[in-house]
């Protein structure tokens, strides 16, 4: 996964696929950095 903290002015969006523990604790992990986060499973 890329990640850039420059990116992240508010319209930063990213999708995550797979709902298991990895996919949500990177999702938690996006969104404390400010991304809007889409989860599929």
């Amino acid at each position: 996964m890329l990640t850039n903290d420059s990116q992240t002015s508010g319209d930063a969006r990213a999708i995550v696929i797979g709902a298991g523990l990895g996919g949500l604790s990177a999702a938690m992990r996006l969104g404390a950095k400010g991304y809007a986060v889409t989860v599929l499973d």
